[in-house]
């Protein structure tokens, strides 16, 4: 499948980090770290195809689609190299393109993603999936929060909470169900260490 041209922003100045989201969110879901990052960094953030204001595609979308697309950003902006950062989803798509694109990449950093699940874990998570197929997602969202925040998030902070669930349910359910099951497939325990020693040829040549 061919790239999409996604729907982004920009702000701040400084060294270009691009912030890759996670599933059933939006670019938006940066803009509490923003204020702390922008004075050092030039922040570009983007709705992943077919979420948020992007291009909607047709099923199904694998990986290295997601991959492309940050690729066909970071030439469309013109950045020689940048930092990545990645959320859930968003922190297998990161580490994927410093494996695609290791002369692109001046670091990458993993929030709250996956790489090695036990099998009791994979487990859980397909068995969420199915749920997901056979009962529809706003009947698993309630699953899906219990995993996602802990119960004292839950308790703190309803808005976020509430604003989450709306972006799930404003995601079309035939997207939200493919890239979760690029969420459950992806397996990066095998491939994640050649992404240090990329990384470290590419800083020795700086």
């Amino acid at each position: 499948m061919s790239a999409v041209d996604v729907d982004y922003a920009v702000e701040g100045e400084g060294p270009p980090l691009y912030l890759v989201h996670g599933i059933g969110s939006r670019k938006v879901g940066w803009s509490g770290l923003i204020p702390h990052l922008k004075d050092n960094f030039t922040c570009v953030t983007c709705d992943l195809r077919g979420h948020g204001e992007s291009p909607i595609p047709s099923v199904p979308y694998s990986l290295d689609d997601l991959v492309n697309d940050l690729e066909t950003l970071r030439a469309k902006l013109g950045h020689e190299k940048i930092h990545v950062m990645g959320h859930s989803l968003g922190g297998m798509i990161a580490p994927a393109y410093v494996r695609e694109h290791p002369d692109r990449c001046l670091s990458v950093g993993l929030l709250s993603t996956a790489a090695g699940r036990t099998e009791d874990d994979r487990a859980k998570l397909r068995a969420v999936i199915i749920a997901m197929h056979e009962k529809k997602i706003e009947k698993a969202l309630e699953t899906l929060v219990e995993r996602w925040y802990t119960d004292e998030f839950i308790v703190a902070r309803p808005d976020a909470i509430k604003n989450q669930i709306q972006q799930v349910l404003d995601t079309p359910a035939d997207v939200f169900l493919d890239v979760f099951r690029i969420y459950e497939e992806t397996k990066m325990a095998p491939w994640l260490h050649e992404i240090k020693k990329s990384l470290s040829r590419v800083n020795r040549r700086i």
